[in-house]
């Protein structure tokens, strides 16, 4: 009999793409969706929409029949399930893919604690009770690389710098919610997954969401950004979609791996480029492909002239620096992610990031084809 691999967050960018994997990959495993919907009818076209998006290849109707979908809320009590449904779930699955979290930069420190903490905690309440069944296997919480906060240098997968300081509530709350999973390690077949910035896929540039690289890299094309507050020498982890999706479900399923143990699904050292090659990139790419007469020349100048400079600039000028200013930590600070047990772990899967430059193109097309995403949320 297969795997019964429980995913929250099913209907995001990693949730999704990890179930497609799943149901492409794994033909006697199922997999079982936590989605927020009204109806179990509304719930599936919402999966079947995200794995349209996704993963085109798979026809849905080859696959439904492994698909079930749970109507219901990680930051709910019991996951907004009603008892008996909640029992059933956790005496069938098999394993869980805890993916659902709030990713917005700019959010309220408590409304991100609710998403991120108090529905992990939920998920892991879950897990106890499978536990309790006898048929859980493994549980795969999905954290950030970012939970380093403002440190820099080497990061390393099995530590977690004590407060190293944060820029933004994502960042925190991320942090706040490993430290609670890590304490869970004795009593729980854990395992934690840190993707490092994710982009679209690597042969098709598909994705759901386009913020992080992409968003700054707009400003530029539309002309609205000219001051970059970083360094163009800091390295930048980018990893792309399917990659993150196939090494989720390899270390989850497929993977000898000790219980507790942290992984990077990152670039590394090896892979990293840095934050000058992404911009030079895109500016190349809508210099060939999409030529603009408002983009103009980018300046790194360091983040504390960007203090001073604020004071100066004319109000749009200054409200597009001070946009910027939220991916200050992310272009600014000079680390570099371990993935020693990651690699350890996908050890003769074949599976391994690609750099950057040789699937730019790739998402940027798919980029552009959809109005940056616009496309997507008509389409929704």
């Amino acid at each position: 009999m297969g795997s019964r691999v429980f995913i929250t967050g099913g209907t995001g960018n990693i949730g999704g793409k990890a179930a497609a994997r799943i149901l492409r990959d794994d033909p006697d495993s199922e997999v079982l969706l936590l989605v927020r919907a009204r109806s179990p009818h509304e719930a599936m076209g919402r999966v079947k929409g995200v794995i349209r998006i996704l993963s085109p290849e798979l026809e849905f109707s080859r696959i439904r029949d492994r698909v079930r979908v749970y109507c219901g809320d990680v930051t709910a009590d019991r996951l907004g399930l009603d008892e008996e449904t909640y029992l059933h779930l956790s005496r069938d699955l098999t394993h869980i893919l805890h993916c659902a979290a709030s990713t917005k930069f700019n959010m309220d420190l408590e409304k991100a604690r609710a998403i991120n903490l108090r529905g992990t905690l939920n998920v892991m309440a879950l897990a106890r009770e499978a536990m309790k069944a006898g048929n859980l296997r493994r549980v795969a919480h999905v954290s950030t690389a970012y939970v380093c906060g403002n440190r820099a240098g080497t990061i390393f997968e099995d530590e977690l710098i004590p407060d190293p300081g944060f820029a933004n509530a994502y960042q925190r709350s991320k942090w706040e919610t490993e430290r609670a999973v890590r304490e869970m390690k004795a009593e729980l077949p854990l395992v934690i997954l840190r993707p490092s910035i994710v982009t679209g896929g690597s042969s098709t540039g598909r994705t759901l969401t386009f913020n992080v690289l992409y968003t700054p890299l707009r400003w530029i094309y539309l002309g609205s950004v000219r001051l970059i507050p970083g360094c163009a020498k800091a390295p930048l982890d980018v990893v792309p979609l399917d990659f993150v999706a196939d090494a989720s479900r390899h270390i989850l399923l497929k993977a000898h791996t000790a219980p507790g143990a942290t992984f990077h699904l990152a670039a590394g050292r090896k892979l990293s480029t840095t934050v000058g090659e992404v911009v030079s990139s895109g500016t190349d790419y809508f210099q060939r492909k999409t030529p603009s007469s408002s983009m103009k020349k980018v300046h790194f100048i360091p983040p504390w002239v960007a203090s001073v400079v604020l004071r100066l600039l004319p109000a749009a000028r200054r409200r597009s620096l001070e946009r910027m200013r939220f991916f200050e930590p992310y272009i600014s600070i000079h680390r570099t992610f371990d993935t020693t047990n990651t690699e350890k772990a996908l050890e003769g899967s074949g599976i391994a990031p690609p750099a950057l430059r040789a699937y730019f193109e790739n998402i940027m097309d798919f980029c552009t084809a959809t109005r940056w995403g616009e496309c997507i949320k008509a389409a929704a």
